[in-house]
Protein backbone atom coordinates (compact mmCIF):
# COMPACT_ATOMS: atom_id res chain seq x y z
CA UNK A 1 0.00 0.00 0.00
CA UNK A 2 1.36 3.47 -0.72
CA UNK A 3 1.23 6.38 1.61
CA UNK A 4 -0.44 9.45 0.29
CA UNK A 5 2.34 11.04 -0.69
CA UNK A 6 3.82 8.55 -2.89
CA UNK A 7 0.46 8.49 -4.69
CA UNK A 8 0.78 12.24 -5.44
CA UNK A 9 4.14 12.32 -6.53
CA UNK A 10 3.49 9.26 -8.89
CA UNK A 11 4.00 10.30 -12.69
CA UNK A 12 1.95 9.54 -15.16
CA UNK A 13 3.23 8.32 -19.23
CA UNK A 14 3.04 11.97 -19.98
CA UNK A 15 5.85 12.88 -17.44
CA UNK A 16 3.55 15.03 -15.01
CA UNK A 17 2.69 14.40 -11.96
CA UNK A 18 -0.65 13.29 -10.92
CA UNK A 19 -1.51 15.90 -9.01
CA UNK A 20 -0.50 18.71 -11.59
CA UNK A 21 -2.26 16.83 -14.70
CA UNK A 22 -5.50 16.85 -11.99
CA UNK A 23 -4.99 20.72 -11.96
CA UNK A 24 -4.77 20.81 -15.66
CA UNK A 25 -8.07 18.18 -16.32
CA UNK A 26 -9.72 20.71 -14.07
CA UNK A 27 -8.88 23.71 -15.91
CA UNK A 28 -9.97 22.50 -19.29
CA UNK A 29 -13.34 21.36 -17.66
CA UNK A 30 -13.85 24.77 -16.52
CA UNK A 31 -12.66 25.80 -19.61
CA UNK A 32 -15.74 23.78 -21.13
CA UNK A 33 -18.28 24.26 -18.78
CA UNK A 34 -18.06 28.13 -19.19
CA UNK A 35 -17.94 27.66 -22.93
CA UNK A 36 -21.70 25.04 -22.78
CA UNK A 37 -19.40 22.17 -24.08
CA UNK A 38 -20.72 20.25 -20.45
CA UNK A 39 -23.83 20.81 -18.73
CA UNK A 40 -24.33 21.81 -15.00
CA UNK A 41 -25.39 18.64 -13.92
CA UNK A 42 -22.14 17.15 -15.16
CA UNK A 43 -20.02 20.21 -14.22
CA UNK A 44 -21.17 19.77 -10.53
CA UNK A 45 -20.00 15.71 -10.53
CA UNK A 46 -16.76 17.39 -11.58
CA UNK A 47 -16.58 19.79 -9.11
CA UNK A 48 -17.44 18.01 -5.88
CA UNK A 49 -14.66 15.44 -7.04
CA UNK A 50 -12.63 17.94 -6.59
CA UNK A 51 -13.82 19.48 -3.45
CA UNK A 52 -15.04 22.86 -5.04
CA UNK A 53 -18.96 23.64 -2.96
CA UNK A 54 -21.34 26.03 -4.20
CA UNK A 55 -22.11 28.28 -1.08
CA UNK A 56 -25.95 29.45 -0.56
CA UNK A 57 -24.83 32.88 -1.75
CA UNK A 58 -25.22 33.44 -5.80
CA UNK A 59 -22.02 32.75 -7.63
CA UNK A 60 -19.72 31.78 -4.34
CA UNK A 61 -17.62 28.77 -4.27
CA UNK A 62 -15.44 27.23 -0.99
CA UNK A 63 -12.82 25.27 -2.22
CA UNK A 64 -11.55 22.49 -0.24
CA UNK A 65 -7.52 21.81 0.24
CA UNK A 66 -5.87 18.44 0.91
CA UNK A 67 -3.37 18.59 3.15
CA UNK A 68 -1.18 15.42 3.62
CA UNK A 69 -1.41 14.48 7.31
CA UNK A 70 -3.46 17.61 7.66
CA UNK A 71 -0.30 19.38 8.18
CA UNK A 72 1.50 22.27 5.83
CA UNK A 73 5.22 23.26 6.18
CA UNK A 74 5.85 27.14 7.05
CA UNK A 75 6.67 28.17 3.42
CA UNK A 76 3.56 26.24 2.06
CA UNK A 77 1.56 28.14 4.25
CA UNK A 78 2.75 31.60 3.02
CA UNK A 79 2.13 30.75 -0.51
CA UNK A 80 -1.30 29.02 0.32
CA UNK A 81 -1.98 32.51 2.25
CA UNK A 82 -0.59 34.37 -1.36
CA UNK A 83 -2.75 32.85 -3.04
CA UNK A 84 -5.84 33.82 -0.75
CA UNK A 85 -5.35 37.11 -0.36
CA UNK A 86 -4.70 37.70 -3.94
CA UNK A 87 -7.56 36.10 -4.87
CA UNK A 88 -9.58 38.28 -2.72
CA UNK A 89 -8.28 41.21 -3.67
CA UNK A 90 -9.21 40.18 -7.18
CA UNK A 91 -13.04 39.69 -5.97
CA UNK A 92 -13.11 43.35 -3.96
CA UNK A 93 -11.72 45.59 -6.54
Amino acid sequence: MQSFRTELELVNHSGKALVEKDIIDLDKKIREFREGKINDEKFRSLRLARGVYGQRQQGVQMIRIKLPFGKIPLNNYCVLQILVMSTLMEICI
